[in-house]
């Protein structure tokens, strides 16, 4: 089974075009040349977890800050 990466859909309003939205998968701007991707991996499960763990920092949570949120929702 081919899965596509992206699909980029027409929006209409009957014959009236509205736009377009385009739907991807997470990480499509990250590199991927087998070593660099490698490295990412081994650098998160072996230095950023733990380190994580044992300062009890996560930044893997949505933005608490309403007007920052809103901001990333507008780049995207």
């Amino acid at each position: 089974m081919d899965v596509p990466e992206a699909i980029l859909l027409d929006v209409m309003d009957g014959t009236e075009k509205l736009g377009q939205v385009l739907f991807i998968h997470g990480h499509q701007g990250t590199q991927n040349d087998g070593r660099t991707n490698d490295l990412a991996k081994w650098i998160l499960r072996n230095i950023w977890r733990p380190l994580q763990v044992l300062t009890d920092f996560s930044c893997n949570t949505p933005a608490t800050d309403w007007r920052l949120r809103h901001a990333r929702d507008r780049m995207i």
